[in-house]
């Protein structure tokens, strides 16, 4: 049985509120100290004051909180309407650290609000470029992320090659505890043990920790309980020239990167947070990246860096099956309260760096593990084999730090050691090639009128020397764009127009179809065990029995009103 059916909370199920406040206050943990986390990295790097660093830190955790209320809420066509916290992104924090070098903070606002309307247009497009987002490219985007997280884990666990307790028994011991009380809750089959098996884990580490001596939370005393940060807005820099483009453009490319990321996370939380799921649903894949654009231009008009989803979500759900969207409204709440209470915001980071490292560790194989599952999902062809590999390759090589840096400009030299930056967009390259490279094509298209069956049965019948369609294979293909077309204008008296291309490969025919017109899902196949049962309804569907017989690789789509159908003869 598939880990989805199995859910205890699915995505529009409401657990009791004290569950739903706990699991919030797990999310929140498991994700506040990479919000505040890469506003210090920036700060530092750029010698930012404390003030600026304190207002960095607090408008990013209240920008990511109303960011994943819009997620979770779905307002309108903006949002997945999934589970899913969005935060600071990491692949922003390169070309951040730049802009503010060269104008401060307030260039750093405008260059994040300018980059990111690329990904609505790319949201906006995916009709056009699902063929290129695919499962493959998702999975492997994922596994990058995995792959990315693991040195910074295990960094985290064993410590700093300075640190006197540098690979220490008391730091292998403290992070092992969270380690095996996660794997371990697997083993259990009471649902409370992996309901609370990564709070239990961090607790357990603590403890752990403190046996050893290297819990410390003194320095939380200085801190107040509630307290506005010492600096304001920043301000936007509006006086820009051509100096600033080459910095745009390393915008831009973080801005895909993070694309591709929430696409991949996306897609891997339907998988996960649907109870029946069955397809990808592509409005809630658009919708998902509308929410980055949002977060992004919010994130920017504060005057911090760009947000994004966090795919830390995945593992989570995973250990703990529940996927209520609901739980996202109480992390957001707790996401704000935080903001405002600075002590409280320092107990995260106070958590001893081995607990937190042996968690994240535990919770990356989770995570790398529900890339494979996306990747695999996808059909394991030789195109996509490659896709994958050559993306797992090429984000290797730059986690090494060696991919001939000097070979790229310096404003760009950063590309050649990010993991997700050199995988993802290898990986994308490959699948544009792929996807588009030249092959034999035809095409048709008709009104919904039956009348018009002669003329899709000549059209067939002119390219079969063209493209080497045996006598078998014409008429497989004829009966089932017949199928097709009739399903089709049962459904659309107005006659609308319904377009049919077909490609050559190898080993198969493509045929693929296009339409605005009504159309029910063609995947949807009635059970022939159930035949003399059948509804009126289902009785218009037999066709359909026979075009699965005939036929492979059905797919049925629908973006924004339009439907898409594939299958192989």
């Amino acid at each position: 049985m598939s880990e989805h059916k199995t859910l205890l909370y699915g995505v529009d199920d409401k657990p009791p509120v004290a569950t739903s406040i706990a699991l919030g206050f797990q999310y929140v943990l498991l994700n506040i100290s990479g919000m505040m986390l890469t506003p210090i990295i920036i700060g530092n790097a750029c010698g930012l004051s404390i003030e600026q660093i304190e207002y960095f830190i607090f408008a990013s955790i209240l920008v990511s909180a109303l960011t994943t209320v819009i997620q979770v809420r779905r307002v309108g066509k903006i949002g997945s309407g999934y589970m899913m916290i969005l935060g600071p992104s990491g692949a922003f924090i390169a070309c951040s650290i730049s802009a503010i070098q060269v104008g401060g903070l307030p260039l750093l606002g405008t260059m994040t609000i300018l980059s990111a309307p690329l990904e609505t247009i790319v949201a906006y497009l995916i009709r056009y470029v699902r063929k290129i987002f695919t499962p493959a490219l998702g999975g492997t985007v994922i596994m990058l992320v995995a792959m990315l997280l693991i040195p910074l884990s295990f960094s985290m666990w064993s410590g700093e090659s300075g640190d006197s307790l540098f690979c220490s028994p008391a730091y292998f011991f403290s992070g092992l505890t969270p380690v095996l009380i996660i794997f371990g809750s697997y083993l259990s089959d009471r649902k409370w043990v992996r309901l609370w098996s990564a709070i239990f884990g961090v607790a357990a580490g603590i403890l752990v920790a403190y046996f050893f001596g290297i819990t410390d939370f003194s320095q939380l005393g200085q801190y107040s309980y509630f307290a506005l940060p010492r600096s304001g807005f920043p301000g936007l820099e509006f006086h820009l020239s051509w100096r600033h483009f080459p910095l745009f453009i390393t915008f831009l490319m973080a801005t895909l990167t993070s694309t591709i990321e929430t696409f991949g996370d996306t897609v891997a939380l339907q998988t996960v947070s649907e109870r029946n799921f069955s397809k990808i649903n592509y409005d809630r894949i658009q919708g998902g990246m509308y929410v980055d654009t949002v977060g992004s231009i919010l994130g920017g008009a504060a005057g911090v860096t760009a947000n994004t989803t966090y795919s830390t979500i995945m593992p989570v759900i995973q250990l703990t099956r529940v996927s209520a969207r609901v739980i996202g409204y109480y992390a957001a709440a707790i996401m704000t309260v935080i903001a405002f209470l600075p002590k409280f915001a320092y107990f995260f980071l106070s958590i001893p760096s081995p607990v937190m490292g042996g968690m994240s560790v535990a919770l990356t194989a989770i995570l790398f593990s529900e890339g494979f599952k996306v990747a695999a999902s996808a059909e394991l062809s030789t195109e996509n084999g490659i896709v994958i590999g050559a993306g797992m390759t090429m984000g290797l090589l730059a986690s090494l730090g060696i991919f001939f840096p000097n070979l790229f400009p310096e404003q760009f030299r950063f590309l050649a050691s990010d993991v997700i930056t050199m995988g993802g967009l290898t990986a994308l390259i490959l699948n544009i090639i792929f996807v588009y490279k030249i092959r034999k094509t035809e095409s048709v298209t008709l009104a919904a009128d039956l009348a018009k069956l002669p003329d899709l049965k000549d059209k067939i019948d002119s390219f079969q020397d063209r493209m080497r369609v045996s006598e078998k294979q014409k008429f497989a293909l004829q009966l089932a764009c017949e199928e097709v077309f009739a399903f089709f204008c049962q459904q659309n008296p107005d006659r609308s127009d319904i377009h049919f291309r077909w490609k050559h490969f190898p080993d198969y025919i493509l045929t693929e179809i296009a339409t605005t017109g009504t159309m029910q899902q063609i995947d949807d196949i009635p059970d022939r065990d159930r035949l003399t049962k059948l509804s009126e309804e289902e009785m218009n569907k037999l066709g359909l029995l026979l075009l699965s017989k005939i036929s492979s690789h059905i797919e049925h789509i629908q973006i924004t009103g339009k439907h898409y159908i594939q299958f192989r003869i």
